[in-house]
């Protein structure tokens, strides 16, 4: 008994003292693909441009509908949408961690889509030259009369900038028909060891 209380004491203060495992994220693999496809699709494409079929459908899986919001309710003619952002990430030698966090309402008209919101990047600690904070948003809706009909409606980045931490007020309307749409809110912290790119996720409020 005394043998197993000695070792369970060891394993109690092996936790306090050995630093947080490397690369440590609040991005689950999952999500992460998630973001890394989304981009990869966004990138691919230019306003205006038809999805493939086959990107219509991650798109279609993946991406933030507006369909049941826009049900719009009965009465109204715009629905609104409220996430809450937030994301944590530790650098690969464990010495510098950042976190990004907000809020965004997305409001979708039926021929717009306004964006309005907040977005912080903050240094958790260790030592950084700079903070950055980005907003991304990109939505996809009907463009053309022949299948698979969908194209990307709009894309645009707004993006604050600091020491330590980035404070972003983010705000923007855009005339399209959207049914889906993807954000991409991130805090990039530049070190003498590299870059830290923290990925938030947006939770439905």
């Amino acid at each position: 008994m005394k043998r197993i209380k000695l070792l369970t004491s060891i394993v109690l203060c092996a936790s306090m003292v050995l630093p947080f495992s490397a690369n440590a994220s609040s991005l689950t693999p999952n999500d992460e693909n998630i973001q890394i496809e989304g981009k990869k699709i966004a990138d691919a494409y230019s306003v205006g441009d038809k999805l493939s079929e086959e990107d219509l459908k991650f798109i279609l899986d993946n991406a933030y509908s507006v369909e049941n919001t826009a049900s719009k309710a009965e009465f109204s003619a715009a629905s609104a949408d409220s996430w809450s952002i937030y994301g944590m990430k530790r650098s690969s030698n464990n010495t510098v961690e950042g976190e990004v966090g907000g809020s965004v309402t997305v409001d979708v008209g039926v021929i717009s889509i306004n964006v309005y919101g907040s977005l912080q990047a903050n240094k958790v600690r260790g030592s950084v030259n700079s903070t950055v904070a980005n907003y991304r948003f990109v939505a996809y809706g009907p463009i053309s009369t022949e299948a698979p009909y969908v194209g990307k409606v709009a894309d645009w980045t707004q993006t604050a900038s600091g020491t330590s931490s980035a404070s972003l007020g983010i705000s923007k309307l855009t005339y399209a028909n959207v049914v889906t749409y993807m954000m991409y809110p991130e805090g990039v912290l530049t070190y003498s060891g590299g870059t830290l790119n923290v990925t938030g996720t947006a939770t439905k409020q």
